[in-house]
């Protein structure tokens, strides 16, 4: 008589023995690291000056001093061709190729092309800054929202604002270059204009003064 409970517990077993049959673990050979299997022998050839474990069928290495992914064939499924590729998070890393900075998805694809000087970091709404220059005070910024430029790099400053039916504002930006926040008058001026249902609203400055408020989109 078939015994399901056998039957699933045997299954188990021979599924475990073929996973650990073809795991994969770092080895060093004089200055280089590889992968070899469970019985020592080397699968991956020693070649990465740093190499991590795998983690769901892919490995950071490093050659010489340049970042990327492989598979457990050896097979790169993010080329190495970064000089730092940060952990991801929701499927997304920032990374840095040459002197400048953008995003890649887990499959090795461009997020945010790596054409910014300085980048910032997803908010919760999905939103970032980039800026383009040679200090990060005197670079023109712009914005991402997801992996669309919603507004262009051209502005020395910019930043959140949240409006309250009183339309009185609170700085609820994690992105915010301005030394100090725009004059009080001449911001709920320009939010008296608008409608409350499209906060929050985003403020661009050319000359550190308040020049340009776009909605969430980044329609001026």
């Amino acid at each position: 008589m078939f015994n399901l409970r056998r039957f699933t517990i045997l299954s188990s077993l021979i599924i475990m023995g073929i996973s650990s049959a073809y795991a994969l673990t770092v080895l060093k050979q004089k200055d280089k690291y590889g992968y070899a299997n469970n019985a020592g022998e080397m699968v991956i050839k020693a070649q990465y000056t740093q190499a991590y474990p795998f983690e769901n069928g892919k490995a950071k290495v490093c050659k010489g001093k340049k970042w990327g992914y492989i598979d457990t064939l050896g097979n790169a499924i993010i080329p190495i061709q970064y000089e730092n590729i940060e952990p991801f998070k929701n499927g997304i890393a920032r990374v840095k190729k040459g002197d400048k900075y953008g995003y890649i998805c887990e499959d090795g694809s461009i997020y945010i092309k790596p054409d910014y000087n300085f980048i910032g970091t997803f908010n919760d709404e999905g939103y970032i800054w980039v800026a383009k220059g040679k200090t990060l005070k005197e670079s023109k910024k712009g914005l991402f929202k997801d992996n669309q430029l919603i507004i262009e790099p051209k502005y020395l400053s910019l930043g959140f604002y949240v409006v309250t039916d009183s339309a009185d504002y609170t700085d609820g930006s994690p992105i915010s270059f301005a030394d100090g926040a725009p004059e009080n008058n001449e911001i709920k001026q320009n939010f008296c204009k608008l409608s409350i249902s499209n906060n929050p609203y985003i403020w661009l400055s050319s000359s550190y003064a308040v020049t340009t408020i776009a909605d969430k989109t980044g329609k001026i």
